[in-house]
């Protein structure tokens, strides 16, 4: 094993060393991004809840009737397929109850509940479905079956798996709450066929989802990359996961979303899905029909982008021989096929991992893909053993930035000491005026059912741990310190002008002490406390001990001053800005967003940059061009006439010599032949050292033009670097409010929930 390893090894490193991919280029890939395992309804990875699988649609999706129709049928025959139910006849009863039950609550702007649908299918919220009544179309017996074998998958060992975990939100999934870009491989080789199906669907359908939450852009924001489309995107059923996926196909480049699908025998893929793929790169064929489904498409294209027409004989015999990494690539812009190699992975091809494997990687960054197929963003080529592989995306910069891939941000984030809240909130509270103080409380030594007498003027709040963010004893209702403040924040020269709502839950001491409340300690809670409960709704919970200073009235003055100084010692409004594409960060926008946001401006300036600066060129290069073909032209010239020259020479030395060998005498007519054979001589040595002037000027142009290209190439390379920085170099102004400006509104006892 020892030996092997070495030999993999060792030929791993080499195949890198030739293909130009440094270990520094492997270290910053690992520092870009992150990479991350899920196993939807399994455990070895990242788990991936499908709780939001049936929510209600966009305002957009809701409004196009043809999209809700699309999103009402791959539910319903998702629903029906991870049943094992036939879910190809969209007219079955099954899958007309489903939609019907789908379309009705998603008009009504509801969501529906995964493990509701039990319930909705024995007593769906509608009467009659097209021209029949309910009962008449599904009686309630039949429908108690149906519902009663969704029950049977819900109860399964097992399903609880697809509840817990991350939820499948894209967003989120493409980037990690630093903002930093992540790679996301679902793994479903564990699921059976319907399971893969059911969630090949969904998550096609949330892929949908996310891209119509983007604006249109000409830059690659995103890739969506899957191996093995057989079965999937067949050309004559109608699987669940068809319409999806023909539906990004079809729409995805406009958002920036690459689409990228491999699969090793294109008879696997319906023609639409061909048709609407920008490139193909297709590997060796074995099988005649394979080929002759290839031939026939690159036939097609090129009649419809009348170009030059293809060789299917020659294609053919290149498709039975192209060898390892080597493709035969179509691409709509070009006028005929090429063969191409691509470079060596910068990750090891381990080939399908375990579930063991895939736990020993998850929850760390992982050194590479794991799969049979390798995506290699670095330079626009995707590798699978032998095959087609189409692909239609954005085109993917050759350069090193790492923007490249489907995950544009890289830098690492800090949270801000405050975060800005969407909107101010007003109009809360006040506390009251206060009395004459009462005599203190007594202190309480032990938790108790009873709460404590709280002395009049002071106000109580009952608050969720789960909102706290505490974990209190379990079974007990816990004091805090609660103090909410308005924050007034305002900057003449950015024209910051807002306001925000901070509360906070602070650790008091049960012992007598001059600073008994520990604002070190403190915990922002994102609860408007006018939405707080003030009774106590859980009799059966005990109250720990209140401290003393929190039962008296005289402490609340100390601590509302202690509380607005340490307010405008630690409250910061952070505004962001890139000084390199000019964005600013919003009031209503997270640092995360932000730097999304400016990656996504850095990757359109930077396209838009390099088109300028290949303008800039192009004429350089164009005029470069026609020097040296006129070169070459004058190259064929000289060397014409100087084997005209030569052939003169010949001729006549060859005429004096038949004479001399003849006997005959020499006259003037020998004699001009001599002279003549002379100057031709030198006529043909002068040709020969034009032809070799003509050549060195071609070579001076030749390595003008290389240099000329080597420093495009450059200027290129420098500005996607500078672009690739744009979330790492961003500039933080932290504006401290006045201490005039810091309203404390809300003071009182926090109870926190354990």
């Amino acid at each position: 094993m020892e030996q092997l390893a070495n030999h993999e090894a060792d030929n791993w490193q080499r195949g890198l060393q030739e293909s130009g991919q440094t270990a520094e280029r492997i270290k910053v890939l690992k520092e870009k991004c992150e990479m991350a395992i899920y196993t939807p309804g399994g455990t070895a990875g990242r788990g991936v809840s499908i709780l939001q699988f049936l929510s209600c649609p966009d305002s957009e999706t809701m409004e196009d009737s043809e999209l809700l129709g699309e999103r009402v049928m791959t539910a319903s025959t998702s629903i029906l397929s991870l049943l094992g139910l036939s879910c190809e006849d969209t007219s079955s009863r099954e899958h007309v109850l489903l939609s019907s039950i789908f379309a009705a609550l998603w008009a009504q702007g509801k969501s529906i509940a995964l493990d509701s649908l039990v319930g909705l299918i024995q007593s769906p919220p509608l009467e009659r479905i097209g021209a029949l009544d309910l009962e008449s179309f599904y009686p309630a017996k039949e429908r108690f079956a149906l519902a009663l074998k969704l029950n049977n998958l819900f109860a399964a060992p097992g399903f609880n798996n697809w509840l817990s975990g991350e939820p499948l939100d894209i967003n989120e999934m493409l980037y990690t709450d630093s903002g930093k870009p992540r790679i996301a491989i679902f793994s479903i080789n564990h699921l059976n066929d319907a399971q893969r199906m059911f969630f090949v669907t969904l998550l096609a359908n949330q892929m949908i989802s996310w891209m119509r939450t983007k604006s249109g852009t000409k830059s690659l924001r995103a890739m969506f990359y899957m191996d093995e489309i057989f079965g999937y995107f067949p050309p004559v059923a109608n699987p669940p996961s068809k319409t999806p996926l023909l539906t990004l196909l079809k729409q995805a480049r406009a958002f920036g979303l690459g689409l990228v699908l491999a699969t090793q025998n294109p008879v696997d893929l319906d023609y639409k899905g061909l048709s609407n793929a920008g490139t193909w790169f297709i590997g060796r064929l074995q099988t005649e029909q394979d080929k002759q489904r290839v031939l026939d498409g690159l036939e097609s294209a090129a009649q419809n982008a009348a170009s030059h027409g293809v060789d299917r004989s020659k294609l053919s015999e290149v498709l039975s021989r192209l060898g390892k990494r080597v493709f035969l690539m179509h691409n709509v812009h070009e006028d005929r096929p090429v063969v191409f190699q691509t470079r060596f992975t910068m990750s090891y091809l381990r080939g399908p991992l375990t579930r063991t494997q895939i736990k020993s990687l998850s929850g760390r960054a992982l050194a590479g893909g794991g799969t049979s197929s390798n995506l290699q963003t670095g330079n626009q080529a995707v590798s699978t053993p032998g095959g087609f592989l189409s692909n239609v995306s954005a085109p993917v910069p050759k350069s090193g930035s790492s923007n490249a891939a489907a995950s544009p941000a890289t830098s690492p984030a800090t949270s801000p000491a405050t975060s800005p809240a969407p909107n101010p909130v007003n109009n809360l509270a006040a506390d009251s005026a206060p009395p004459a103080p009462p005599k203190p409380a007594p202190a309480v030594t032990a938790a108790s059912y009873m709460a404590p007498v709280m002395a009049p003027g002071l106000s109580q709040f009952f608050i969720p741990a789960k909102a706290a963010s505490f974990d209190p004893q379990k079974g007990e209702w816990c004091p805090f310190l609660f103090a909410s403040a308005r924050i007034h924040f305002i900057d003449s020269k950015s024209g910051l002008d807002t306001v925000q709502q901070k509360s906070y839950l602070i650790p008091v001491s049960l012992k007598e002490s001059p600073l008994p409340a520990d604002y070190h300690k403190a915990r922002e809670i994102k609860l408007n406390p006018a939405e707080l409960p003030m009774q106590n709704d859980e009799p059966e919970r005990r109250f720990a001990p209140l401290p003393p200073a929190l039962g008296r009235l005289d402490s609340y003055k100390t601590f509302k001053s202690d509380f607005t100084d340490w307010l405008f010692a630690n409250c910061r409004f952070k505004l962001m800005a890139s000084q390199s594409t000019g964005q600013t960060m919003r009031l209503d926008e997270s640092e995360r967003d932000f730097k999304i946001r400016v990656n996504e401006a850095a990757s359109q300036q930077r396209d838009a940059d390099i088109a300028a600066l290949r303008v800039k060129y192009a004429s350089k290069m164009q005029t470069l061009d026609d020097r040296i073909n006129r070169a070459q032209e004058r190259i064929d010239a000289e060397r014409a006439q100087a084997k005209k020259s030569d052939m003169e020479v010949a001729i006549n030395v060859g005429a004096t010599m038949f004479g001399a060998l003849m006997g005959r005498r020499m006259g003037s007519g020998t004699l001009g032949r001599a002279t003549s054979t002379a100057r031709g001589v030198t006529k043909a040595a002068k040709e020969r050292e034009d032809v070799a002037r003509a050549t060195e000027t071609l070579s001076v142009l030749d390595q003008k033009l290389a240099e000329l290209t080597d420093a495009f190439e450059a200027e290129a390379n420098a500005i996607a670097v500078a672009y690739s920085k744009a979330a790492d170099e961003l500039t933080v102004q932290a504006v401290t409010p006045k201490k005039s400006n810091i309203d404390i509104q809300v003071m009182g006892i926090g109870w926190v929930r354990g």
